[in-house]
């Protein structure tokens, strides 16, 4: 997966086993982030032509690199990695 070292980083800082982040974290950069954290959007969100409005890309243009979690919480705890709270 694509990720960043400050992302690594940050992800080694918080405790997290490097080798459940390198199979589950991804950074994102320009449209990418969009496409990651907009996907869910109802249509009406988008133009006929399938873009995005504009109100919603202005409100998130101040993002301009992130990383994305894969992998529910769900197969960490099922493999012994970690716990699911309610």
């Amino acid at each position: 997966m694509n990720l960043e070292p400050h992302h690594l980083q940050e992800w080694l800082n918080s405790g997290v086993d490097e080798k459940l982040i390198l199979l589950n974290v991804r950074s994102l950069l320009g449209d990418e982030i969009y496409e990651y954290l907009l996907y869910a959007l109802p249509q009406t969100a988008r133009r006929n032509d399938g873009r995005l409005r504009f109100g919603y890309l202005r409100l998130y243009a101040h993002i301009t690199n992130a990383w994305w979690v894969s992998g529910p919480a769900q197969r960490l705890a099922a493999d012994g990695l970690g716990t699911v709270e309610a």
